[in-house]
């Protein structure tokens, strides 16, 4: 079964154990979720995730693709 979802950034603003207060960095599409959940009586979930703000650097690119082209040469899948 695939789910509809609607997609907001937000920043993390406090974590207390298993609680996590997030600010919404724009204005929810509330008609949007009430057509969601017209008649859905059960929980309202969300899925978070915690985006890397790191970047690759260039060693670890050179590195991926040269890992690539050796699993390319030595099974002969691309």
């Amino acid at each position: 079964m695939k789910y509809q979802t609607d997609t907001y950034s937000a920043r993390v603003r406090n974590v207390d154990g298993n609680k996590l207060a997030v600010e919404i960095n724009e204005q929810i599409n509330l008609e949007r979720l009430k057509t969601i959940y017209d008649g859905y009586v059960g929980p309202r979930e969300v899925e978070i995730r915690f985006t890397d703000p790191r970047k690759f650097t260039k060693q670890q690119r050179y590195f991926f693709f040269a890992l690539v082209n050796d699993i390319n040469a030595f099974t002969g899948q691309p």
